[in-house]
């Protein structure tokens, strides 16, 4: 095999007095983050976050990075406008989705109410039909006997 030459490393920087006190400072508070990420358990907001708050962040950082005073190209300012305006009405689509969940619970009791009050009213017209028919039935036995 052919030796390749290297070159020689560029020669060391000399560091001021304070960045060198800066750097280890850093380098501590590193040490400390990680002794305290090893004792503390990891909370990760985006493990805890619901959907929706994952697309309303999403949407904001959107809006953040086409702001007019970016400098970008018309097409993606057009194509930015377009997702914006349906971030925002899946927003609202959200937030209306979420109320309906609220107030179904109160609508199924107040329907359950009311069939239980349309089975009761229907329970008391199939004895009154079933009285009828007993009656009917009954005169109608009545009137054979008195015939025999």
């Amino acid at each position: 095999m052919e030796e390749r030459w290297r070159s020689p490393p560029p020669p060391a920087i000399p560091m001021p007095e304070g960045e060198v006190e800066a750097l280890k400072a850093e380098q501590m508070q590193d040490a400390a983050l990680k002794q305290c990420m090893a004792k503390c358990p990891i909370w990760d907001p985006l493990a805890t976050a619901k959907p929706e708050d994952l697309q309303h962040a999403s949407l904001v950082v959107l809006q953040r990075l086409a702001r007019p005073e970016r400098r970008i190209a018309p097409s993606l300012r057009r194509a930015s406008a377009a997702v914006d305006a349906a971030g925002r009405s899946f927003e609202r689509w959200v937030r209306k989705r979420q109320d309906l969940g609220r107030e179904l619970p109160k609508l199924r009791k107040i329907i359950m109410g009311c069939k239980t009050l349309q089975d009761e009213q229907d329970a008391q017209e199939v004895d009154n039909d079933l009285e009828a028919i007993r009656a009917e039935t009954d005169r109608a036995r009545q009137q054979v006997q008195k015939k025999c």
